[in-house]
C-alpha cells in the first residue's frame, strides 16, 4: 500500500470515529426544561408584590424547587436519552444529565429575579408617566386634598352631634332586671331610645348625600383640571370604590343598630304597657297580670342576643379617600 493510500485510510476511519451530533438534541432538551422550571417556579410558587427578597429566594424557593426540579431534570433526560442518546451517543448520557440539573436549578432561581427586574422596570415606566401626567394638571392635587379635608371636616362634625346620644342610647339598651328599676327608668330609656333611633335615621341618609357630593365633586374637579387618561383612570375608580364602600360599611353599623334599638324598644314597649303591674326586685322581676312574662322573655332574650353585636361596630366616621392623593412616587 502506497503512502498517499495509507494517509487516506487514516482520514476516512477518523471521519467513522467521529461521534454523532447531539447538541441540538440537547438544545431542545434544556428548553424543554427550562420552560417546566419557569412554569413552576413563576407559575405554582407566584410571586411577591413586594421589592425582591434574596433570602425568600434562598430559604423558601430553592427549598420548595429541590424536588420538583429533580424530577423535571431527570424526566426531561429520560426523554432524552431512550428518545435519542442511546441509540446515537449513550457515552453522553451522564454530561447531558449534569448540564441540564445545572440549566434546571439555574432557571429555578434567575426566574424569579428576572420577572422581578422585569416588574420593577415596568413598574418605573408608569411612574414616569404617572409623573408626567400628574404635571399637566397642576392644581388638581390642591383640589383634591381640598375635596378630601372638607369631606372629613363635615364628617366629623356630623358624627359629633350625634355621637354622645348614641352612645348614651347603645348603653341604654342594657335592659337587664336590675337596671329596669322602675317605670320611670322604662320610659326613659324608650324615649331616648326612639329619638336616637330617629336621628340615626337622618344622620345615615345626610351621609348618602354627603358621600354622593364628595364623589360628584371629585369627577367635576377632573374635568376641571383636564386631567389626563392615566390620571382618570387611577382617580375615577378609587373615588367609585370609596364612596361604595363607605355606603355599605355605613349601612352595616347603621342596620345593625337599628336593629338593636328595635328590639330594646320591642322589650320597653311590653313593660310601658304592663304600666303598675310589675316590679323590680334587685335582679329579677315580678308581674302582676298574667301573660306579661310569656311576651317579655323571648323579646328580652333576644334583645340581649342582639345586643352584642354592637361591641364590633366600627363608627370609623371618614373612609381612606385614596383618591385626594397620587400614588406614591409621583
Amino acid at each position: 500500500m502506497t503512502e498517499d493510500s495509507l494517509i487516506a485510510s487514516h482520514v476516512y476511519s477518523r471521519r467513522l470515529d467521529k461521534p454523532p451530533t447531539t447538541w441540538p438534541a440537547f438544545v431542545a432538551a434544556a428548553v424543554v426544561a427550562a420552560s417546566l422550571t419557569i412554569g413552576y417556579s413563576i407559575g405554582f410558587l407566584g410571586l411577591r408584590e413586594e421589592a425582591f427578597d434574596l433570602s425568600d429566594l434562598i430559604n423558601s424557593r430553592f427549598l420548595f424547587s429541590i424536588v420538583p426540579c429533580g424530577v423535571i431534570s431527570l424526566g426531561v433526560w429520560t426523554l432524552l436519552y431512550v428518545g435519542f442518546l442511546r441509540w446515537r451517543a449513550p457515552t453522553m448520557g451522564p454530561i447531558y444529565f449534569n448540564l441540564l440539573a445545572v440549566i434546571v436549578f439555574g432557571t429555578s432561581l434567575l426566574a424569579p429575579v428576572v420577572m422581578h427586574g422585569v416588574r420593577h422596570v415596568e413598574f418605573q415606566v408608569a411612574q414616569a408617566k404617572m409623573r408626567e401626567a400628574w404635571k399637566q394638571a397642576p392644581a388638581l392635587k390642591g383640589d383634591l386634598a381640598l375635596i378630601a379635608r372638607n369631606a372629613r371636616q363635615a364628617d366629623i362634625a356630623a358624627w359629633d352631634a350625634i355621637s354622645l346620644e348614641i352612645r348614651e342610647a347603645d348603653a341604654f339598651t342594657d335592659l337587664s332586671p336590675s337596671v329596669l328599676d322602675s317605670q320611670a327608668t322604662v320610659d326613659k330609656r324608650r324615649a331616648r331610645i326612639a329619638k336616637a333611633a330617629k336621628d340615626l335615621e337622618a344622620y345615615n341618609a345626610d351621609y348618602g348625600r354627603r358621600l354622593q357630593a364628595t364623589r360628584q365633586a371629585v369627577l367635576e374637579a377632573l374635568v376641571r383640571n383636564k386631567a389626563g387618561p392615566l390620571v382618570v383612570e387611577r382617580v375615577r375608580p378609587l373615588v367609585e370604590d370609596d364612596t361604595r364602600n363607605a355606603l355599605a360599611r355605613r349601612a352595616g353599623a347603621y342596620e345593625t343598630r337599628q336593629t338593636v334599638y328595635a328590639e330594646a324598644l320591642d322589650v320597653l314597649d311590653i313593660l310601658a304597657k304592663a304600666r303598675g303591674s310589675w316590679e323590680s326586685q334587685g335582679s329579677r322581676m315580678i308581674f302582676y297580670q298574667p301573660g306579661v312574662a310569656d311576651r317579655l322573655v323571648p323579646e328580652f332574650n333576644e334583645a340581649s342576643r342582639i345586643r352584642n353585636r354592637l361591641r364590633y361596630l366600627d363608627d370609623k366616621v371618614s373612609s381612606p379617600m385614596l383618591w385626594s392623593r397620587p400614588p406614591p412616587g409621583v
